[in-house]
């Protein structure tokens, strides 16, 4: 969700000028700045009953990645000339049809980048799911190391099988993304 939300509306804040357009943007970057606070946190999915359901904690994720998300993407859709729009608008393709047609191809690697990125950062959290989701039935698979931890000691084999069963699917998005974060990261380098 974050992942849509971010690059259309890094494509709106990249062709686009106007006051209204970077007020928005900029409110959008704001939530880069300020870190999110557990309590008002947990006390709003409380008041909005999202509070030990998945629903909560996806709507989290998707509120705290969106400003990474349009940033990032920004930049790339900044990257690609505006000359690519005007001839697809001589060809007939307006507005969602230039975005899904055009310029949705050509950011590819740069979404599956992000994509990754986001993946990456949710899979590996523990805070929020500790406070968001009560039920240890409803942790996710990362946070089901912390059920091997008791006051009496760690039982070791089975965090590091557990650790082994969390890792894989990371291991997975990095090895299908990988050609895409290396190209992204070596685009800069060879440009004249």
């Amino acid at each position: 969700m974050s992942i849509s939300i971010g690059v259309m509306g890094a494509f709106i804040a990249a062709r686009r000028s106007g006051r209204l357009i970077a007020v928005i943007y900029t409110l959008f970057l704001a939530g880069l700045i300020a870190p999110p606070s557990i309590i008002p946190t947990v006390k709003l999915m409380q008041s909005l009953h999202l509070n030990n359901q998945f629903l909560g904690v996806i709507l989290l994720y998707a509120a705290l990645q969106t400003p990474f998300i349009l940033l990032m993407m920004t930049g790339f859709v900044k990257a690609i000339p505006r000359e690519i729009d005007e001839s697809a608008f001589v060809d007939g393709a307006r507005g969602f049809g230039l975005f899904i047609r055009i310029i949705l191809p050509l950011l590819l690697p740069s979404i599956t980048t992000a994509t990754v990125f986001v993946f990456l950062g949710v899979w590996n959290d523990f805070q929020w799911p500790l406070y968001l989701l009560g039920s240890s039935d409803m942790w996710t698979i990362p946070m089901s190391v912390y059920m091997f931890k008791s006051k009496f000691g760690t039982d070791w084999n089975y965090v590091f099988a557990d650790l082994l069963i969390a890792m894989a699917p990371v291991l997975l998005v990095y090895a299908v993304g990988q050609r895409f974060i290396i190209e992204e990261m070596t685009a800069g380098a060879i440009k004249g």
